[in-house]
């Protein structure tokens, strides 16, 4: 009845009281990330580089949608305060606002790609058919419309990535601004996955979700999150560490040659952006607090990973070999303050680094897939010599390589 008692509570206070506040890794982070990300990619197209600016004000927590003016830096900062998201309705959305759920929906665990820990089906992206795997979300510790777990990161990027391909491909102005805001919700989702609790379905609260009773099930912050601030991410992206080595889907650091159909039988570019960002997080351990001091809620790191058939395969060479020793065990981030800070610190230097490298691939792979290479132009030159001497074996001597003969005159192109 206790622990009944103390669910209803902390459900009442996560449909009361919504802000914009939060734990640090939240909105501020996030648009230092998304706005670094673009310095990264040193031949960011001035277009795409011009979207970054954030000129309109974010919208309000469960008002959030697309406005006029709006762009990728605006994107990033609403994707955590959608018009209809679980905590502004107490229920989840199947239909209205596409499905969509808020923060609920930004973790991801990539090992599942069919079936869930349990062994059970998937449920289907919005509720729709079971078997379509890649959407093993949050564990479902609020009732959940349809299956124990919520939509995925992934999946949930994927569908607003498909919208803003098409809407940028109509060529209209107005469609093609609303295309780089959707591209700033992807940002995010793909930011998030590069904090190692969303990829171990590590729930906590969020930024529009504050003064949780501490005998809560939703009580505490994510160690790794609540001590990123951006503030932090300003100072590391500084050092340039990154800068020239954004994420290519074509040949990804430590997996160029990867079999992707081990993983995903037809997998799409921003699958393997999302997948590979995902994995290589997972190297990472987490830890909440709160509630959960003495028997806090740890996601154990990991160098893995599952294939459709089931089988674990460990990732050699590591994903991190040449860049950092990720550290992989909680019971690390334990003991006193300041000796956890500096494991804290370890860690900001590896995955902050990482969230701009893979927010760039994504940034580079948003221009690739909307700007494909056109056919190369190919110029044919016509000589035509009438009653000239020459043979085409002395032409070909100037570089002629192709010839036939007409009663006009030997005809060179």
């Amino acid at each position: 009845m206790k622990s009944l008692k103390s669910c209803l509570i902390g459900v009442l206070f996560i449909l009361s009281q919504i802000t914009q506040e939060g734990h640090p890794y939240e909105i501020p982070a996030h648009l230092r990330i998304t706005l670094g990300a673009g310095k990264v990619w040193q031949e960011i197209p001035p277009e795409l580089g011009s979207k970054l600016g954030g000129g309109n004000k974010l919208d309000k927590a469960c008002k959030a949608e697309y406005d006029i003016g709006d762009d990728i830096y605006t994107g990033s900062g609403e994707e955590d305060l959608g018009e209809s998201p679980f905590p502004c309705t107490g229920f989840e959305q199947t239909i209205t606002n596409d499905g969509r759920n808020g923060f609920f929906e930004h973790f991801w665990n990539p090992d599942f790609p069919r079936l869930t820990p349990s062994n059970e089906e998937q449920r289907g992206y919005n509720c729709g058919e079971l078997g379509d795997g890649y959407n093993l979300g949050l564990p479902a510790i609020l009732p959940s419309a349809c299956g124990d777990h919520f939509d995925s990161a992934y999946r949930t990027a994927q569908d607003e990535w498909d919208k803003a391909i098409i809407l940028y491909r109509t060529g209209e102005a107005d469609k093609i601004e609303e295309a780089y805001y959707k591209l700033g919700l992807v940002a995010h989702l793909l930011e998030d996955i590069a904090l190692p609790a969303h990829v171990h379905l590590t729930p906590h609260p969020q930024g529009v979700v504050k003064k949780i009773p501490k005998t809560s099930f939703l009580a505490g912050p994510d160690l790794y999150e609540a001590f990123v601030t951006a503030r932090i991410v300003d100072k590391i992206a500084k050092l340039g560490n990154a800068i020239g080595q954004e994420y290519n889907v074509d040949c990804l650091p430590n997996l160029c040659n990867f079999d992707w159909s081990q993983v995903h039988p037809n997998p799409t570019n921003l699958f393997k952006l999302f997948w590979y960002t995902a994995q290589k997080t997972q190297y990472f351990a987490s830890r909440t607090t709160g509630a959960f001091r003495n028997a806090p809620l740890v996601g154990i790191g990991n160098n893995f990973f599952i294939d459709l058939s089931g089988h674990p395969h460990i990732f050699s060479p590591s994903l991190w070999e040449g860049e950092a020793e990720p550290i992989s065990d909680p019971s690390e981030l334990t003991g006193k303050k300041k000796a956890v800070n500096a494991k804290l610190q370890k860690m900001a230097d590896a995955l902050i680094p990482h969230a701009l490298k893979a927010v760039a691939g994504l940034y580079r792979l948003f221009w690739e897939e909307t700007h494909p290479p056109e056919e190369p132009l190919v110029f044919r030159f016509r000589i035509a010599c009438r009653g000239c001497s020459s043979s085409w074996r002395q032409f070909r001597k100037r570089g002629v390589r192709r010839w036939k003969y007409s009663r006009r005159g030997y005809v060179y192109s």
